[in-house]
């Protein structure tokens, strides 16, 4: 395979208003990645640039593969609804490398991982799909089928470190398509990525699992907790069952007969599982209100009954908190996986 890019692999990661989880991503991460010649892009959103000095800091001792953009709010004017679209769309579009890694601030991964991706980079696939969302009896599996890789892979791009992308897909996050996206209330990810492959004449991807079945060894670095937005600003039913239902019904028909069967996986193991809406409704992240606008898309987005939803609707936060301590420890002594 020819390499025209600075990268055969770069991490792009978008942040604001983490200074403190940025230090520690640095920390674990960055020598790794200069020791493999793989480049991190930093796009900061944040209210203030205090990043600068911690970037510049690192660049002086010799980490050149660190890449800093910061995008002052204080310098956009237009409607606040599109003030992450140009950020978003460099994240992916300016990366110079051949693969673009679409990594969270608060995720980031192992080294080992890093090894496996970059084994098989020369390999020519369009994507690989890094199984962080592990489940039992999966394995490595290369599909040249788009609609296979979609069935098996489409509910797994839900989060980022999921997805690696060759420069050719990245380049189609232009900022009218993000734009769009949001306009239309759509998965990002799940939107550009399958737009792209449903156009690829020879398709290749790849599922790549690590760790057989010890899932606890599969994990990412995770660094300090964080309640994801979406859940302190009640918006989990709007992104994982609008958005999702938004965003499969309306990809290109080639992908029609599995569109129900991965709408169903997108977050049937995860938020929408019985412990994921125990885990939801502990951080208050849902209520009982919310349930009942949601009733006529429920059956597209979980198996869990509705009349189960809407009592851990009904419970208060504390209790529900009491129960997935449980359930959590229980299942961490199984050695299972605990959403």
């Amino acid at each position: 395979m020819d390499y025209h890019n600075k990268y055969k692999l770069a991490i792009s990661i978008m942040t604001a208003n983490r200074k403190a989880v940025l230090e520690e991503v640095l920390q674990k991460l960055l020598k790794p990645l200069y020791d493999r010649k793989i480049g991190l892009y930093l796009f900061d959103g944040s209210d203030k640039g205090d990043l600068a000095a911690l970037i510049e800091d690192y660049r002086n001792q010799g980490f050149d593969n660190l890449h800093y953009s910061y995008y002052d709010p204080k310098d956009y004017k237009g409607d606040e609804r599109y003030i992450a679209l140009q950020r978003a769309s460099d994240s992916r579009v300016s990366v110079d490398a051949d693969y673009v890694w679409l990594c969270s601030d608060k995720f980031v991964p192992r080294p080992e991982c890093l090894d496996s991706v970059i084994e098989n980079i020369d390999k020519g696939y369009d994507i690989i799909v890094y199984n962080v969302l592990f489940r039992k009896g999966e394995v490595t599996k290369a599909y040249e089928d788009k609609v296979e890789f979609f069935r098996d892979c489409g509910a797994k791009l839900q989060m980022l470190l999921v997805p690696i992308i060759k420069k050719e897909i990245a380049g189609t996050y232009t900022k009218e398509h993000v734009k769009k996206c949001a306009d239309e209330m759509k998965y990002l990810e799940i939107e550009m990525i399958f737009q792209s492959i449903s156009n690829i004449e020879e398709f290749k991807g790849l599922l790549l699992c690590l760790g057989g079945d010890d899932y606890w060894g599969l994990l990412p670095i995770s660094l300090p907790y964080i309640v994801s937005g979406h859940v302190k600003e009640k918006r989990t039913l709007e992104v994982f069952v609008e958005k999702v239902y938004n965003t499969i019904t309306g990809l290109p028909s080639i992908y029609d007969s599995r569109k129900k069967e991965v709408m169903k996986k997108f977050s049937c193991n995860t938020w929408f599982s019985f412990v994921g809406f125990v885990k939801l409704r502990r951080l208050n992240g849902y209520d009982f209100k919310q349930s009942l606008e949601y009733l006529g898309k429920w059956k597209y987005v979980t198996n869990v009954p509705v009349l189960i939803i809407l009592l851990i609707s009904l419970f208060p936060p504390k209790a529900m908190d009491y129960l997935y301590k449980i359930i959590w420890s229980y299942k961490r002594f199984r050695n299972k996986p605990c959403f």
